[in-house]
């Protein structure tokens, strides 16, 4: 997933930078790394963000709102 499209799918979700990176398990700053193009978003992560766009049950799930 390209820095451009992992930044839209956040926004998609509405998550700021903090929240998707907590919600996934990473660091602020490699989130941002990703999204800014200075490293390559692992193939997993880029999966789990697309699952999340698809399933936004999904995000709720993951932040233990799903009641």
């Amino acid at each position: 997933m390209s820095d451009t499209k992992l930044k839209e799918s956040r926004q998609k979700l509405g998550l700021s930078q903090q929240g998707i990176a907590d919600l996934i398990g990473t660091k602020l700053r490699t989130w941002q790394d990703w999204e800014y193009g200075v490293t390559q978003c692992p193939g997993p992560v880029s999966c789990l963000v697309s699952l999340m766009l698809h399933y936004k049950c999904a995000v709720k799930h993951l932040q233990g709102r799903d009641t």
